[in-house]
């Protein structure tokens, strides 16, 4: 066995359970009791060749599981799942460990996934970013993403915002993101134009494809009900839309984006929270086509 790997399970358990994601803990700490269990999935699993935690591994496990129950493949494991109660923890993995069973091939496929979770929540951030260089530019944003996976964050102006006592964007969105907010009122214009958007990822995900959507939940935590609402709202916005993601790697999406200036527009380049996933070789490649 890869020695890392129950670490791995201990820690996203951990971790799952400090962002209010208890059942998803439950469920990793049941997953790493079957270790040991002598199945083609549990093995794969047991001897990873990787780095478990760097290749997210719990959550391909999460994801296979939880797309299962998405797709209505397995009532026994849905029983489990929420809104119903919890398993106590032996019952879990018995249930666990059945569901492998029966759904081998689906289980081993969802391990060679690198999971992709396209959190809308990040657009809060992204909304402060683009006010602040808006206001500073005076000139409509031409953005580009880069990880941008299904592009959801794309589509931040489709979205409705609540910061602190301040409301912005659209009162009719199905997005609407509420983030805890302290400190002083942020300051936003009335709006953010936006000339143009573009994404780019290695492994994009199209909102038009029933299996690229279902991934995208998949890879939710089953017990994070408003973040499975934020998710369908964004993918119906990017939907109506009609949001595509380019096949392509940062740095050849840079060089090309970026290698000549744009008149009348203030050209950007965002990322929510892929920065830290790419080589630095990548990394030393975007920020020379930056400068």
């Amino acid at each position: 066995m890869n020695a890392d790997v129950p670490t791995s399970f201990e820690k996203q358990a951990g971790w799952c359970r400090s962002l209010g994601s208890p059942f998803t803990a439950n469920l990793l700490d049941a997953a790493a009791t079957l270790l040991d269990r002598d199945d083609p999935v549990m093995r794969e699993i047991a001897d990873w060749k990787g780095d478990p935690v760097l290749d997210a591994l719990p959550l391909r496990f999460a994801g296979a599981l939880h797309a299962l129950v998405l797709t209505e493949r397995d009532e026994g494991l849905a029983a489990a799942y929420p809104p119903n109660p919890t398993p106590a923890a032996e019952k879990l993995a018995s249930i666990v460990s059945e569901s492998v069973k029966r759904h081998e091939a689906h289980c081993l496929d969802w391990l060679k996934r690198a999971p992709q979770t396209n959190e809308v929540a990040r657009a809060s951030l992204l909304l402060l970013g683009y006010s602040w260089l808006y206001r500073k530019a005076g000139l409509p944003l031409a953005i580009r993403e880069i990880g941008a996976s299904a592009g959801l964050n794309l589509s931040f102006d489709r979205f409705g915002y609540r910061l602190g006592n301040q409301v912005w964007g659209l009162a009719y969105s199905p997005v609407t993101l509420a983030p805890i907010w302290e400190g002083p009122q942020p300051r936003l214009p009335p709006d953010v134009p936006v000339a143009d958007r573009a994404g780019a990822d290695i492994e994009p995900l199209d909102v038009n494809m029933p299996s690229h959507r279902l991934a995208l939940q998949a890879y939710c935590w089953a017990d994070q009900e408003l973040r499975l609402a934020r998710l369908a709202g964004a993918i119906s916005i990017a939907r109506q839309i009609g949001t595509r993601v380019e096949k392509i790697g940062a740095d050849a999406f840079v060089a090309r984006e970026f290698a000549e200036p744009r008149v009348g527009v203030a050209l950007v380049l965002s990322h929510t929270v892929v920065w830290q996933y790419l080589t630095e070789t990548v990394q030393s490649q975007v920020e020379l086509h930056l400068q």
